[in-house]
Order: structure tokens, then C-alpha cells, then sequence
């Protein structure tokens, strides 16, 4: 399938060219399938698809409550070379890094990866120094694993507590992996090895490659008044290409700590900016401006720092949220909480309805919510012990208002907004008590369930009233930061569950990443993409580029280290529905002219992402032409815009169209729905006169 990028704005879907049909036809008809079978095209006369949907009072789902049943589809213990690292304390990122069908593209048409940073538990290492790996999604097969990289300047090594975030910076197509580095200054001799594919090569760990042989062009310049890493002992930021060869090495020195890295265009100019530690660096490693104030609750040395870039005001121009200061994207202070209150872990969404974003800070054992202009709204003190962790948000409980979960030493807890507990559930963390959590709604009943991995057990935990649906005691951790993610991993339209393995506290040590998947009817499909620790919906796409501006996670889906593609609703279910007409304008070309509408009959709202597949039906068999996919959430009654295209007229021999909803053209769904009898038309007389 070939990837038709359109103009951004013109219409809210991506476009599939379906350019050879699996079984040949046999007619008499020539069918030219291997140039573009579609192309934006309109027809002028046509009159507008209706923008409103009749809605079915009726949709409605039963809350589902009973055990999640899981296998496992693919585990790996250690990462085929420097086998002593294992352990994965960090949250595990998932995205399109590498170009598995060799068509020179990074697409949907890839596997998805998966990338983890393990540490040896300090057994062997005093350094902190730590293994990135990227693991093929399909079946975790170790694509690269970088311990060390030399360059005439450095040796670096990952640093085994920090969070990477995956983006592409410079907008070339190709995503980087952007990670803390130990730095010894001293010229090291290169890595032999090349982290292979495959059940690993066993040898060395992704040196640079040829067009990145670590020559001095290869290290992003310094800001003037950047001063180089301490040699004895310091950590930078640097960013790797999927095959291991070392990007850029920032000259700034940032702490060498469990940092959460973020990123964002934060002004627009189409390239990323890196968020880390006290530091704003550009997509080439410099210094663009430095974070003057608090930054973090220091509970312990490895704590680091968590910024988020969002758009609090929702004025179109994201701001910088770390720690106790809110900055503009050029990095003036907007704003300060209160002194005396403490800094935290952040997570920002709209908990009032006012259309306006506040932010959470979890820090010190306490609980602190602003509005955008710091001015408190609410605090609160955590149930149980511990300085607490990242906090998640979601509409646990499908009542149109948004809660906040977050884990500490002895309990997982769930809050509504002026700090009323909704729920809580015991949990063994008495190591970092700073583990973070997502949620997702595998069941698609509106409700969203909660993934929290503590020291003993993976947990999968009723977002509405905290009920345990999954104890796998399968997984262990020392825990740090990090939590399990749901995520399409392997590109197959059903989610899964990505599962770190930490080592431990209690006799057994696992390491190494697990995946999970449903044994029982398949979960609701979710994006193959989970590009960083403070994730949302819309602060990255789903080929890695950074969306300027990037909108709020507001008001639809409204959450924060949430995977579901759209807001809860309580039980209330969407209803997908297409609508297509079709005109002979464009005959002289020898094309037919397609237009396309989804709607929205049901009384939830309708995730992104449903595709819509235009078939030929050809003598009593259908071929797929086309396949579009919305991008935005469709309220209850409403539908999207029109997607008006071309097809040739001669890949419709029967003069027979079919539109169905909610179909990828493989078989494949994306959403649970109220009806699943009406998702396709049937269209007649397609011919050209």
C-alpha cells in the first residue's frame, strides 16, 4: 500500500492506496494497479453530505467488570548482548523506528517498535551506565542494543534510569531516540559489535554507522555560554538514529538522574525542541534556553525531572510546565506557585470544564492543583505513605468529569478533582513509591481500566470502582518511574499490554519486557504509538512528528497517560456510520468522482482513528480501492468533514461500489460500537457515459 500525504487542513483523514489486488481478476478489462488508485479530487456540483447523524437513544454498553484473560505473545529476558543488563526500571516507549518492508518509508506498513533502557542492577557498574535497546513489535526480536558509543570527543553511555522519548526532531522522516548519556570525555575505542536483527549476533552494541562515523560534525554545537561536561562526572543528552549511530551529543551537561524527557515544537518552526532536566535544547542538541526554576520533588537522588509541554491557556502557543514554574515556549516565566507549596510530578488537563487547563503537581506525599495562571484550587494529602508518582487522569468512573490516579508506597488511589477518594487498592512499592500508571478501555464499555505494575504484580484495576480485573505475578520490579503501556505493538488492530520486568526486592528477579494480549474477544484497537513518559493524545503524530500547534487534550478525551482514542462516555457507545455519493465529472480523465462522510449515530463519542475502506465489488467479490481514517474525535450526532477523491473508472468494471465503516480493507476494527449491521453502502451504475 503507498501513503498519500495530503495538504494539512484540507480534510481529516489519512488516505490508503490499496495499488494490488491480493487474487488477479480475470476480465477482459485492464486494470492498471500499480500506479495510484486514488487522488484528492472533488466534485463541484455534487450537493454536501449532511453534517448530523440521527442518534440511536438505545446505544448503550453494560459495564464489563469480570477478569481481563490474557496470553502471553512474545517475552524476552534479556536483549541478546550485554546480558547482564536486563533490568528495566523506565517506562517502555513504542513507535515506528525502522523500515521493515524495505519500500525506503517509515510507515503503518512497518512494525512498530519497542524500546526499553536496561541497568544490571549496578552488579558489574558503578557508573550508571545502562543498555538501549529497540525490540521489534511483532515478536520481540532485538533490532539494536547500544551500551556505548565513541566518537573523537566522547565515550557515552545510556544512563540506565532516564526515560528516552522518541520523536522526529528534524522533519526528515526518520525518528530519533532521544535519551541522558554518562559522558567520559576521553576518546574511547569504537564498539566492534553491530547489534543486529535477528536472535542477536551476540557482539557489540551499535556503534556509529557510516554516514555517522563519529566524527566532530556528528556532536550538536554549543550554545555560547554552554560549558562542557565534567569528565570525572557528568551525563549530557544525545540522540540516536533505530540503528544505534549516535545523532548528536549535547554540550550541555544535565544531573545525572532518572529524568522523564519530553518533546514539542514549541515555536512552530516544524522542528522539535528536547525538554530535559534545567535544559530547552533545539532538534541539533544546543541550548535554546535554560530552566531557572524549581524543577522536581527531590525525594532521592534519582528522581530527575518530568516536564510537560502543553497548551494551558489554549491560546495556540504550548507552555512549559516543570515543576514549581510554568515558562513560555521562549522560556520566560509565566507564572510561580506559591512558595511554601512543593514541587511534583505534572500532569495538566481541563478539571473544572472551564475550557481552560489546570495542572497537577504530586510530590512529597501531597497532592496540589493550579489553574494555568498558578493560582491553587486544590490540595490534599495522599491516602497511604510515600512521596507519590506520576499522576494519571482519566474519567475512571464514565461520569463526564475526570479524575486523577496515582500510586505511592502502600496504595493506588483514585481522586475526583477536589481531592474526594473515589477508590483505592493496597500495592507494595516501599522502593521508589514513584511508579506512574496508565489506563485504557480494552473492553470498549465507555469505562477505562487502570495499568499499574508495583515490586510484585502487574495489576489491571476497574476504573470505576478499583476492582482487581488482572493479577499477574509474572512481573517484578525494583520500580523507579516507570508503568506498563497500552499500545498496538505489533501493527495487528488489537491492543496490547507492554510489561517492564525491574528485578526485585523479594527473592525473584525478572527482567527483561513481556507483552500481553487478550485470549478471550479481542480489546479495542489503540495506536502503535507511545512515544514518551508524559503522554498524551495529541502532542505527537502517529509517524513521530510533532504537531504545531499541538491542540489540548481537551475537552474531548481530557486525559494524561491515557491510550483510548477518545473521551469515556460512561457506557454510552458510539454508532459508525458511512455515507458516500459519487459523480461523473471527471469522466474526461477517465476517473469517477468519490465523496465520503462519517457519522456518529450512537450516544458516546466516536474515537479517531476509524478507518473506512471504498470497495469494487467485481462480479460478486469485493477488491479494495481505498482506505481513509479519521483523525478526530466525532461527538454523538455529528460526523466529519467530507474526503472527496478520484478513482479510475476502469478498476470498476461492475459499476459497483461498496463503503464499509469501520474496516481497514484487512479485516481489521477499530472501534466497539452500537450497531455493527450498518456499517457499509452500496452504491449501483458507476460508470462513466
Amino acid at each position: 500500500m503507498l501513503l498519500l500525504l495530503l495538504a494539512a487542513g484540507c480534510n481529516e483523514y489519512g488516505l490508503v492506496h490499496h495499488t494490488e489486488l491480493e487474487t488477479p481478476l480475470e476480465t477482459d478489462t485492464d486494470f492498471d494497479v500499480e500506479g495510484d488508485t486514488a487522488v484528492a479530487r472533488s466534485c463541484p456540483t455534487l450537493p454536501e453530505l449532511p453534517g448530523t447523524s440521527p442518534i440511536d437513544e438505545s446505544c448503550d454498553a453494560e459495564p464489563q467488570t469480570g477478569p481481563l484473560t490474557t496470553l502471553v505473545e512474545w517475552s524476552r529476558s534479556d536483549f541478546g548482548t550485554m546480558q547482564q543488563y536486563t533490568q528495566v526500571v523506565v517506562a517502555p516507549l513504542v513507535g515506528q523506528l525502522t523500515d521493515d518492508d524495505g519500500d525506503g518509508l517509515i510507515t503503518r506498513d512497518d512494525h512498530p517498535d519497542v524500546v526499553v533502557v536496561a541497568d544490571d542492577d549496578g552488579a558489574d557498574n558503578a557508573d550508571h551506565f545502562g543498555l538501549l535497546a529497540v525490540l521489534d513489535g511483532v515478536d520481540g526480536t532485538t533490532v539494536v542494543a547500544i551500551s556505548s558509543v565513541s566518537t573523537d570527543e566522547a565515550e557515552v553511555h545510556p544512563y540506565r534510569y532516564a526515560t528516552p522519548a522518541l520523536a522526529d526532531l528534524d522533519a526528515d522522516g526518520t525518528p530519533e531516540i532521544i535519551t541522558v548519556v554518562r559522558v567520559n570525555m576521553a576518546p574511547g575505542e569504537p564498539d566492534s559489535g553491530g547489534g543486529g536483527s535477528g536472535e542477536d549476533s551476540g557482539g557489540g552494541t551499535g556503534p556509529p554507522g557510516e554516514e555517522d562515523s563519529g566524527e566532530s560534525d556528528a556532536i550538536g554545537p554549543p550554545a555560547p555560554d554552554d560549558v562542557p561536561p565534567d569528565p570525572n562526572d557528568a551525563c549530557a543528552v544525545a540522540a540516536f538514529h533505530a540503528d544505534g549511530s549516535l545523532l548528536w551529543l549535547s554540550a550541555h551537561a544535565v544531573e545525572c538522574a532518572g529524568h522523564l524527557i519530553a518533546t514539542a515544537d514549541l515555536n512552530g518552526d516544524g522542528y522539535g525542541e528536547v525538554l530535559v532536566d534545567d535544559a530547552v535544547l533545539d532538534y541539533d542538541g544546543s541550548l535554546r534556553w535554560e530552566m531557572t526554576g524549581g524543577a522536581g520533588f527531590g525525594a532521592y537522588s534519582e528522581m530527575g525531572s518530568d516536564p510537560v509541554a502543553i497548551d494551558l491557556d489554549v491560546d495556540g502557543a504550548p507552555e512549559v510546565l516543570d515543576g514549581r514554574t510554568v515558562y513560555t515556549g521562549e522560556g520566560d516565566i509565566r507564572c510561580e506557585i506559591p512558595a511554601d507549596d512543593p514541587d511534583g510530578f505534572p500532569a495538566a488537563a481541563d478539571l473544572d470544564g472551564d475550557g481552560l487547563g489546570e495542572f497537577i503537581l504530586v510530590g512529597d506525599g501531597q497532592v496540589h492543583i493550579y489553574e494555568d495562571d498558578c493560582t491553587p484550587a486544590a490540595s490534599w494529602v495522599l491516602y497511604g505513605s510515600g512521596n507519590g508518582g506520576p499522576p494519571t487522569v482519566a474519567d475512571f468512573d464514565g461520569d463526564g468529569t475526570p479524575e486523577i490516579g496515582m500510586a505511592n508506597a502502600e496504595v493506588y488511589a483514585v481522586y475526583e478533582a477536589d481531592g474526594t477518594l473515589l477508590w483505592s487498592q493496597p500495592c507494595t512499592d516501599e522502593s521508589s513509591h514513584a511508579t506512574g500508571s496508565s489506563v485504557f478501555d480494552f473492553d470498549g464499555d465507555g469505562r477505562s481500566e487502570v495499568l499499574y505494575g508495583d515490586e510484585v504484580a502487574l495489576w489491571v484495576f476497574d476504573g470505576a470502582t478499583g476492582a482487581v480485573r488482572l493479577e499477574d505475578h509474572s512481573h517484578t520490579s525494583r520500580t523507579l518511574h516507570e508503568f506498563p503501556i497500552a499500545a498496538d505493538v505489533d501493527g495487528d488492530g488489537e491492543t496490547e499490554i507492554v510489561v517492564p520486568q525491574g528485578g526485585g526486592h523479594y527473592g525473584t528477579e525478572l527482567g527483561g519486557v513481556y507483552v500481553l494480549g487478550s485470549a478471550g474477544d479481542p480489546w479495542l484497537g489503540d495506536r502503535q504509538v507511545w512515544n514518551q513518559h508524559a503522554w498524551t493524545l495529541t502532542n505527537i503524530r502517529d509517524d513521530l512528528t510533532l504537531p504545531y500547534p499541538a491542540p489540548p487534550n481537551w475537552p474531548f478525551s481530557n486525559t494524561f497517560r491515557s491510550g483510548d482514542l477518545g473521551a469515556s462516555a460512561g457506557g454510552a457507545l458510539p454508532d459508525a456510520i458511512g455515507v458516500i455519493q459519487v459523480c461523473d465529472e471527471l469522466c474526461l480523465t477517465d476517473e469517477i468522482g468519490v465523496e465520503v462522510r462519517l457519522w456518529n449515530g450512537g450516544m458516546g463519542p466516536m474515537r479517531a482513528g476509524v478507518p473506512m475502506t471504498v470497495y469494487a465489488e467485481v462480479r460478486g467479490r469485493e477488491y479494495p480501492l481505498a482506505t481513509l481514517t479519521s483523525e478526530d474525535v466525532v461527538e454523538s450526532g455529528g460526523a466529519t468533514s467530507t474526503f472527496s477523491f478520484a478513482l479510475s473508472a476502469p478498476l470498476i468494471p461492475d459499476g459497483i461500489l461498496v463503503l464499509r465503516v469501520d474496516d481497514d480493507g484487512e479485516g481489521g476494527q477499530q472501534v466497539a460500537e452500537c450497531h455493527e449491521d450498518n456499517n457499509s453502502m452500496r452504491i449501483e451504475d458507476v460508470f462513466c457515459p
